[in-house]
């Protein structure tokens, strides 16, 4: 221990060099690290950023440890910066310097406690002769506040982020639209659940693509869509066939029953657009048919509403084959967006053999299957042969009402004529209007489309985007502002009181001497103020006898 001390004192000012050096280096590694850590997301370690791992060092702990490091060296760099000056000021060696023409004995005391009391600090900036040290006691002791600030800028948060998976079909593009067979005889053509799905303001199930709200999906899938248009006129009550102006050969009536006085109130129709070509053949096997890309059939259909002022109301729509996009967010019901939809770019081809080797999940028999029974005027249509049985579908949308009874698909006719309400009223109530009713179609082939991409959402590309969440640190680098209390002060003593001396200068706090060595300036002073009126007397008197 005696060795440490003498070689303390012989080399003391090695010793507060370093010391010093030591200091101000603490206080440049405190300040980067604050910064790097508030400011510097990417060079955090995991439990600076993540939660879940700051079981080893949280920045709750880390950030107050810097911040008493900081104020430590600070008050420590400072408080000997400023007690090295006032030691070196009282050496009669300095007598000449600046700083010692207004140090007096009070100066001195008042110093002396600045440099070991926080609370003289306060007290000299009311009658301290430094302004220097009158400002950086002030700064000084706000420094008490470094950590809680800034802590306040530390808080825990949720950090979101996405990974975006994408899958190739997997499964043939018209697989969703395909029908469920029941006892290898009856097809039930999921169009005709779609629209009553539709109709009853129902919303298509969610998919199993995403089972949570961190699950999104965007899909560029098959569609069925429609665009229709309707129009209105007064019914003459004559006798009178209406034909589409999509179709060629798709009309409805007369509208006067052959037989019988009862008035047909409604018909609906299905048929080919004016641009496919090829003849239908009443079997199973069907001659060749093309159409345009996308452009695959027509829906038309008129009705009558009201008793004795009668109006005539006409719908068709043009039915579309294409993709769109339809997107689902978590368990929630997926929606399409109907101006994303874009054609089939390639024409359509109808081949009749249709029975002859086809590969079982071709896409052809899905097409057959589903898209034909929209295709051609008959009330059902006989698509294939399995085995020994014929296999039939209903076509949804040939239909027809007259005054006292229907033929076709009556239950999906009334709740488009009627609402879903069609049970307790008359044939000859029907109130859907024309527009309403064009809408309606609309709707319920989008609806057809979410239902398909709800069977097999696979049977398009597929993007998959994720959610993750994380349970992070977050910083507010704004709190850093509290830094320059500190560093001000600081640089304000440094740049005003750097001067370093060794033991035999810097005594440390000693009253005594401190007293002694600022008699011993003043009697210094003093006498040096008398020798120089002296040596200006002579001059003096000359001018005074002039």
């Amino acid at each position: 221990m005696e060795a440490i001390k003498y070689y303390l004192g012989r080399y003391s000012l090695a010793v507060n060099i370093a010391t010093n050096i030591f200091l101000v280096l603490l206080c440049v590694i405190s300040y980067a690290a604050l910064i790097m850590l508030y400011c510097s997301k990417g060079m955090h370690l995991r439990s600076f950023t993540y939660i879940e791992d700051s079981n080893n060092l949280p920045p709750t702990t880390f950030v107050p440890v810097l911040g008493i490091l900081l104020t430590g060296a600070t008050s420590a760099l400072i408080t000997r910066s400023v007690e090295h000056s006032l030691w070196i000021s009282l050496t009669c060696d300095n007598v000449g310097s600046n700083i010692n023409k207004v140090l007096t004995a009070a100066e001195s005391r008042q110093r002396a406690q600045w440099s070991v009391s926080p609370f003289a600090r306060l007290l000299y900036t009311f009658d301290g002769q430094s302004w220097v040290l009158r400002l950086s006691g002030v700064l000084l002791f706000c420094t008490a506040i470094l950590n809680p600030v800034l802590l306040y800028g530390v808080r825990p948060g949720v950090s979101k982020f996405d990974t975006v998976e994408a899958r190739a079909p997997s499964v043939p593009m018209f697989a969703g639209f395909t029908s469920t067979i029941d006892f290898w005889s009856v097809l039930d053509n999921p169009t005709i659940l779609a629209s009553l799905v539709s109709m009853n303001n129902l919303s298509a199930p969610a998919s199993s693509v995403c089972s949570n709200d961190a699950c999104s999906v965007s899909a560029r899938t098959t569609a069925l869509q429609a665009e229709c248009k309707a129009s209105s006129q007064n019914y003459t009550g004559e006798s009178e066939i209406y034909c589409s102006t999509l179709g060629t050969k798709t009309c409805v009536g007369p509208f006067l029953s052959s037989g019988s006085n009862y008035i047909e109130i409604a018909n609906f129709t299905t048929g080919p657009s004016n641009n496919c070509d090829g003849v239908l053949a009443l079997d199973v096997a069907f001659e060749e048919h093309k159409c345009p890309s996308g452009d695959f059939a027509i829906i038309f259909g008129a009705w009558v509403t009201g008793m004795y002022n009668q109006t005539l109301h006409k719908v068709e729509c043009n039915l579309y084959i294409g993709n769109v996009t339809v997107t689902q967010t978590g368990n929630s019901a997926p929606t399409l967006d109907r101006k994303s939809f874009t054609n089939f770019t390639n024409p359509i081809s109808i081949s009749g053999n249709y029975t002859e080797g086809l590969a079982q999940d071709s896409d052809d028999i899905f097409f057959f299957d589903n898209i034909l029974p929209w295709m051609w005027q008959m009330e059902y249509l006989i698509i294939r042969k399995s085995w020994t049985h014929n296999i039939v579908i209903d076509n949804p949308y040939t239909f027809a009402f007259d005054g006292v009874s229907s033929f076709g698909n009556n239950t999906l006719g009334s709740y488009l004529l009627r609402g879903p309400g069609f049970q307790n009223q008359a044939l000859l109530h029907l109130t859907a209007d024309a527009d309403g009713v064009a809408k309606t179609l609309e709707r319920n082939f989008d609806m057809a489309t979410l239902l398909a991409f709800v069977r097999q959402p696979y049977a398009g590309s597929v993007n998959i985007t994720t959610t993750h969440e994380s349970k992070v640190w977050l910083y507010n680098e704004k709190v850093l502002g509290i830094l320059a209390v500190p560093a001000i002060a600081t640089l304000l003593v440094m740049c005003m009181c750097w001067r370093i001396k060794g033991d035999e200068v810097v005594i440390g706090y000693d009253p005594l001497q401190i007293a002694r060595r600022a008699e011993e300036i003043l009697e210094k002073r003093e006498h040096d103020r008398r020798l120089s009126r002296l040596s200006r007397g002579p001059y003096v008197a000359v001018r005074n006898v002039r």
